[in-house]
């Protein structure tokens, strides 16, 4: 039977990490039952980049909850702030920095979820609270 409400605390989650960077994967196929979406809360520290990134079958949103910074999509490029929602389509190369001088904090959903060998080709580090 599929789950139909599920509250996930922060500390439940799956804890991804890079340099300067962090993520909790909050709602995934790993703590809710057939999910096809994953929701995780993400923050970059100021002066701080993500590793270039590529999902073949997923396409992500973002919610930029705080913070600024500058996203990269294939050749294209912006910059973003708080109140912003970024779409990436599957198979686009993307990376999030933080250019301004407090935290940027976001809100990521895929869809689908990552698979377990994209999750291992990521270059998230990954580690179960």
């Amino acid at each position: 039977m599929s789950v139909i409400f599920r509250v996930v605390k922060i500390e439940e989650s799956l804890k991804r990490t890079q340099p300067g960077l962090q993520s909790w994967a909050m709602i995934s196929p790993s703590n809710v039952e057939n999910s096809n979406m994953s929701l995780s809360k993400g923050v970059v520290e100021s002066g701080k980049k993500a590793a270039l990134n590529v999902h073949p079958n997923s396409a992500e949103a973002f919610y930029i909850l705080k913070g600024k910074g500058r996203i990269v999509a294939g050749n294209l490029s912006r910059d973003i702030e708080a109140d912003m929602a970024i779409y990436i389509g599957p198979g686009v190369p993307h990376s999030i920095e933080n250019t301004g001088k407090e935290p940027l904090s976001f809100v990521a959903v895929l869809s689908p979820p990552l698979s377990k060998n994209e999750m291992e080709k990521s270059p998230w580090k990954f580690e179960k609270q």
